[in-house]
This record gives C-alpha cells, structure tokens and sequence, in this order.
C-alpha cells in the first residue's frame, strides 16, 4: 500500500507553517505519521527516526525521509525488503532542488517523492517537466518508476499542488 497524489495533495493543504524550519519539520512528520500509519519503520533526518540511522536516531539515511519495509532473520537482524517512499524536502533555489531531485532519481523506491516551492504554478510546472525529461534521459529508469511532484506556492490556495508521473519507456 503506497501514498496517493490525492491524499498527499489534501495532506499537505492541511498543514499551518510560518517558517521554512517548520514547514520542513511539518512535512517529514506528516510523512513519517504515514509510513507508521501503513505499517512502515521510518527513516528521516530530525526527530521521528524509527529505523535506518547508523549514526543514531535523527540521521540521514540517503533522503529526507525513507519508509522501509523489513523482515527478521534469527541471525541477521532487520532485512531490507524494499523501499516504499523515498522522499526529499527543498524549499531552496531551483539548484538545491535539482540536487534533491536527482538523489530521488537514483534511488529505487515503490514511489518517488519531492517537494518544493516555486513562486507559481506556471513555474513549477516547467520544473516538472525539466524533471520528466531527465527521468527519460537517465538510462537506469525503469518502466513503472513512480514520481509524486508537489509544488509549493505560497500565494496559491490552496497552496500545495501535487502531480502524480509514471515513467513508460
């Protein structure tokens, strides 16, 4: 079971931030509430790590936030079994948000996730499909890689939009 573009969109719309901080923060615990929610240990930098950080609870494990599915082995411990979200938060410049983009790329996830802040619609929509053109460019995509693009524009309401991308060869 995996996050809907609808219910991230309606989610999102939900929160009440006045700072970049507390939205970043907002945003990887409403994550996070989910992945627990569908049965998920939950890796994400801050607090509300469960899982993942090597270098203790609130460590970065290769995203912002990473729902990890387990099995237990007597002699091995927790097994990755998959990876059903890995997400990326960046309210920066177009830059930092391409950085972001392309660890979300490279990562093999049931479904891929970012969210970013755009001054309109207009813009995050050209963003969205640079995005898609490097997803087609990038050899290692595969057929059925799952994207969810949500867009942050502050003077939109409501302001977060998300789009839903399925790579098809």
């Amino acid at each position: 079971m995996t996050l809907t573009a609808k219910t991230l969109e309606k989610r999102l719309n939900e929160i009440e931030a006045s700072s970049t901080p507390e939205w970043t923060m907002k945003v990887k615990l409403l994550l996070t509430k989910l992945g627990n929610e569908k049965g998920y240990e939950v890796a994400v930098t801050g607090e509300g790590c469960t899982w993942g950080a090597k270098g203790g609870k609130g460590s970065e494990w290769m995203c912002d936030v990473i729902w990890a599915d387990l099995s237990k082995d007597k002699s091995l411990g927790e097994l990755l079994r998959s990876i059903p979200l890995a997400a990326e938060c960046e309210w920066g410049n177009k830059q930092n948000v391409w950085d972001d983009f392309q660890k979300l790329l490279v990562i093999r996830a049931d479904i891929r996730v970012l969210i970013f802040e755009c001054n309109s619609r207009r813009a995050a929509s050209r963003l969205v499909e640079e995005f898609k053109q490097q997803i087609e460019v990038f050899k290692s995509s595969q057929k059925g890689d799952k994207y969810l693009f949500a867009s942050y524009v502050e003077k939109e309401s409501p302001p977060f939009f998300v789009e839903k991308y399925v790579y098809s060869c």
